[in-house]
């Protein structure tokens, strides 16, 4: 099963974002990373942890703030644009235990 975080970074500069994204590829972590300064990670290993997700972003940041959070639930739901973006949910639906709620409000 995935284990999933949550990453938030300030003032993160594109050309390292593209570095940090080429580093999350050849690690073979799974990444989402379509709002802003919110990241989202997934990996099917045990050895990663909170500190070791915080130093590798720490690495590519310069003096940026970076959080980093472990989720840690059996099911979490998603509410967005679901049926507009298909790869923007799809990637939640396959590394997150997640259902999606529809948009009953159109």
């Amino acid at each position: 099963m995935n284990r999933q975080f949550v990453v938030g970074v300030s003032d993160f500069l594109q050309e390292k974002q593209r570095e940090l994204i080429e580093r999350l590829r050849s690690d073979g972590y799974g990444w989402w990373h379509w709002i802003g300064d919110m990241w989202f990670i997934a990996t099917a290993s045990d050895k990663v942890t909170v500190k070791s997700i915080y130093e590798m972003f720490s690495e590519y940041t310069d003096n940026s703030n970076v959080i980093v959070m472990e989720i840690e639930c059996k099911q979490t739901f998603l509410y967005g644009p679901i049926d507009k973006h298909a790869s923007y949910s799809d990637w939640f639906l396959k590394n997150f235990s997640m259902q999606t709620i529809p948009d009953t409000q159109k």
